[in-house]
């Protein structure tokens, strides 16, 4: 996967979101993630990990949330909150952490809460344009 041309958010056929942050130029760190945003009827925003056990393959590629280290993990949410605070958004959302690429030289913390916090922007951004 090249990070240079790709969109850095992009809603799946599925309803799920692809939020991305960084280049691949081994200088400044990637990060990847897959989520589904949904609206709540509880106000703030709750985060889940999808529970999928991990088959042991793949460092370096999309890897199940339950696979990534909780330092990214704890990044992509930060990033999230931080994003969902900074909206004007009022209703609740759920926030939940398919999977996620994690490269094994240019993954970084910094990266994974800029695609936490591109997935809510480009998920607002997506309802405010379609209502």
């Amino acid at each position: 996967m090249t990070f240079g041309s790709k969109k850095r958010f992009k809603l799946e056929e599925d309803g799920t979101i692809v939020a991305r942050a960084g280049t691949q130029s081994n200088c400044g760190g990637i990060a990847a993630i897959r989520v589904r945003i949904t609206p709540v009827t509880k106000a703030g925003i709750e985060f889940f990990s999808l529970e999928e056990e991990c088959n042991g393959e793949g460092f370096g590629l999309m890897v199940p949330a339950t696979a990534m280290p909780a330092v990214y993990k704890a990044a992509v949410f930060r990033g999230a909150q931080q994003a969902y605070d900074e909206s004007d958004l009022s209703e609740g959302i759920e926030f939940v952490l398919i999977d996620a690429l994690v490269h094994p030289v240019d993954a970084n913390e910094r990266k994974f809460m800029e695609a936490g916090s591109s997935a809510i922007i480009g998920w607002i951004k997506h309802r405010s344009d379609n209502q």
